[in-house]
């Protein structure tokens, strides 16, 4: 270099790459960092890797957890690993050791066990539809939403869900799924494929002594699969039943295969009972419990 000559300028420093919307910068030290769920956060697994997980209440504009819910993870469940972790991880989600479905479950027990099993493998984010200004349970409170109500708030909150909560609801839809008894199972796979989802609901075909059969619903319904905008309801056929002098009650399954919406939903709430249209009086239809 020349005696007197200006020294060269030192290149200007480049800005690193733009973490993808969504993604926070990796803590010091880490090598692969995923997208922070809206509804969970990040932790440490590992000296080089950190991993999603998800769970919590929604707070009332669903951009992230209530302040009432837990900042920490608090169940090894609530992890959503990638790789080939991902999958044996979802198979986990999906597996149901619930008490099963069937005629006679008791639903205030398995809404219970439905709701423990879901906050222990972060399902329960998915689980919360807006109530009174406040984000409600749909299992544990479902008495507060009626069918229509349900559809209703679920459209309005789709827009906001992120790929973990769309993982979340399918993975839910799964588990109720396969919370069904084998034998009562066989009768919804007649309405179910993998790429669709359906809605499940309890009904009781009633036979008078005189005519005609009607259908009152049941108290509860539980629901799983796709909500409609428009949709193709098959009712699967009634056993005949012989007439008697006293009602005779038989389990029937009333399946709802959706057509549009492409998100899936799981929900649980209470059905308006439909009074018989008969030509005759008959006597009054009774709501029988699940």
């Amino acid at each position: 270099m020349a005696q007197g000559a200006n020294p060269p300028t030192p290149p200007t420093p480049q800005a690193g790459p733009t973490p993808p919307s969504g993604a926070t910068a990796p803590t010091s030290g880490v090598l692969f960092s995923p997208t922070t769920p809206t509804l969970g956060n990040k932790v440490r697994t590992s000296s080089s890797t950190e991993t999603a997980w998800t769970g919590g209440k929604p707070n009332p504009t669903r951009t992230g957890l209530d302040p009432s819910a837990s900042t920490t993870m608090e169940h090894p469940g609530q992890l959503r690993p990638t790789g080939y972790e991902a999958m044996k991880s979802a198979t986990y989600r999906r597996t149901s050791d619930l008490v099963s479905i069937t005629k006679k479950t008791k639903m205030t027990r398995f809404k219970k066990e439905l709701w423990q099993t879901a906050v222990s493998r972060g399902l329960d984010s998915v689980m919360y539809l807006p109530r009174s200004g406040d984000q409600i349970s749909v299992v544990t409170s479902s008495d507060m939403f009626t069918k229509e109500e349900a559809e209703l708030e679920y459209t309005k909150i789709l827009p906001t869900y992120d790929s973990y909560c769309r993982s979340n609801d399918r993975d839910a839809a799964h588990l109720l799924m396969n919370a069904i008894d084998p034998d009562l199972r066989k009768e919804v796979e007649l309405f179910h494929n993998t790429t669709d989802g359906l809605l499940l609901y309890g009904t009781f075909s009633v036979v008078s002594s005189m005519t005609t059969t009607s259908t009152a619903n049941a108290t509860l319904s539980w629901s799983f699969g796709r909500l409609p905008s428009q949709a193709t309801h098959n009712r699967m056929s009634t056993p005949s039943l012989p007439p008697s002098s006293t009602w005779q009650k038989n389990l029937t399954i009333w399946m709802t295969t959706i057509t549009t919406t492409p998100s899936r939903c799981l929900t649980l709430f209470p059905m308006p009972v439909v009074e018989p249209i008969q030509a005759i009086p008959t006597p009054s239809t009774s709501t029988a419990k699940l």
